[in-house]
């Protein structure tokens, strides 16, 4: 085979506005040519099968700097075309395009800075073929056993419905932050025709990414990043798998060998409320493999010099944590193993006209004075349903990634393994989900 490379670079500099602009042209040619004798007759006939690859890639990164404000953009565009030629076969070509905008916007009030982000990617993917199949010489050998022919219908059965949750032994750190926020509202839990401030604790996990603004951010552990990976690895695993409650090891759920076909039919189960029986992941498979899967440990954002940046993703409250917050910030805890909350939390604040004196917020499971019981269908309505559905929505996206990665499942490779699967996907793949995840917690 033979390919190249080739590309060029060019910026410039004027004012406030700075930009730059490359485009690369790859190409691979690879393939066999040979002659095949059919020696039962002496005839003989060329053989070759070739594949071909041409890529083209751009980017585009641009910033203006007012001092008060500031605006940068990313454009990246790719379209990539790849030919397959085999003799006496129908030609197919596979073209696919993709483009990804990021554009920031920061405004510099002083004390503090603003930033505005807005991210759009999309790929696209088409699949042609020319000529026709025809009869070649090496189709008159003899037919393949029948085994061969087993085997290649056991290859090209339909993935069952099957769906077995089990829990990982992984122990990934994830450092959540309580974010208080002023808001006000009718009096809880009985309205007295009067408005009142509350403070209202918000969950984020951290989610450090690159906003363009060079500001470095308070902590840089990608727990988002790590909780996407994990819930993939756990879904990955639950195809075709007996359901339980006995975690596995990493390694043990890494080696299991996962197709796109695979992958595909996990994404429209997980989507197909008729399903049945239900794939969705119980309120007690969720507690599994939080508490296997996870170490969280609950803090609150600390600022240094009066200033700190903190880039979260908003998540729901996992079952077993318990929070307070009060005027001392003394009252956070690490999760380890944490026992379910089944009766729906209730939220409790000693309410005032003035948000600056609002002394506690809390979730209280048994805020109406009884004890929460592990039978209590409201709690698994209320807590269950919510985390449900943020988890199904953050797996059912990183599924989609892994089938829109162009190096992941190729027509060489149709199957992979689940530790070769969510390496493939990079800190930055799984932290783009946030934006997702985020709209589910604010709208539903």
């Amino acid at each position: 085979g033979i390919g190249f490379r080739i590309g060029m670079q060019k910026g410039f500099n004027s004012g406030p506005l700075s930009a730059s602009f490359s485009i690369m042209l790859e190409a691979l040619f690879q393939g066999v040519f040979a002659k095949f004798t059919l020696y039962a007759t002496g005839e003989e006939a060329e053989y070759y099968d070739v594949k071909a690859t041409v890529a083209v890639t751009g980017r585009l990164v641009g910033k203006i700097d007012f001092a008060i404000i500031t605006a940068s953009v990313q454009v990246s565009v790719f379209i990539r075309a790849d030919l397959h030629l085999i003799a006496h076969r129908k030609t197919t070509v596979q073209v696919s395009a993709g483009v990804s905008v990021k554009i920031t916007v920061t405004i510099n009030c002083g004390l503090f800075k603003i930033h505005i982000h807005c991210r759009f990617s999309t790929t696209v993917r088409a699949t042609a073929s020319f000529g026709h199949d025809s009869t070649a010489l090496w189709d008159r050998a003899a037919a393949a056993p029948q085994m061969l022919a087993d085997m290649a219908a056991f290859a090209l059965a339909p993935p069952t419905n099957a769906v077995g949750w089990q829990p990982i032994k992984e122990g990934a750190d994830l450092t959540v932050y309580v974010v208080p926020q002023a808001t006000g509202g009718q009096a809880y839990p009985k309205p007295d025709g009067a408005d009142y401030w509350y403070y209202v604790g918000q969950f984020g996990l951290n989610n450090p990414t690159d906003d363009g603004s060079g500001t470095e951010p308070a902590d840089t552990a990608p727990s988002y990043a790590a909780l996407l990976r994990g819930v993939l690895r756990w879904a990955l695993l639950a195809i075709d798998n007996t359901p339980s409650s006995t975690p596995v090891t990493v390694d043990q759920a890494n080696g299991n060998l996962r197709s796109a076909e695979q992958v595909q039919h996990l994404i429209d189960l997980l989507a197909d409320p008729t399903a049945s029986p239900s794939p969705l992941p119980s309120t007690e498979d969720l507690r599994l493999q939080f508490q296997h899967a996870f170490a969280t440990t609950v803090k609150i954002p600390v600022t240094v010099g009066g200033k700190a940046t903190y880039q979260v993703g908003f998540m729901p409250i996992v079952p077993g944590m318990t929070v307070s917050l009060g005027p001392d910030a003394t009252k956070m805890r690490t999760l380890d193993a944490a026992p379910p909350i089944s009766r729906a939390q209730r939220l409790s604040a000693k309410r005032t006209r003035r948000p600056d004196a609002v002394s506690a917020y809390y979730l209280d499971p048994a805020a109406d004075g009884q004890a929460a019981t592990a039978d209590d269908d409201e709690g698994a309505t209320f807590q269950g349903q919510v985390l449900t559905e943020f988890v199904v929505l953050a797996i059912r996206t990183a599924l989609q990634k892994v089938l829109d990665a162009p190096d992941i499942f190729t027509e060489d490779v149709t199957q992979k393994s689940i530790g070769d699967i969510v390496k493939a996907l990079s800190d930055q793949d799984l932290s783009s989900i946030v934006g997702m995840t985020t709209r589910f917690m604010l709208h539903g």
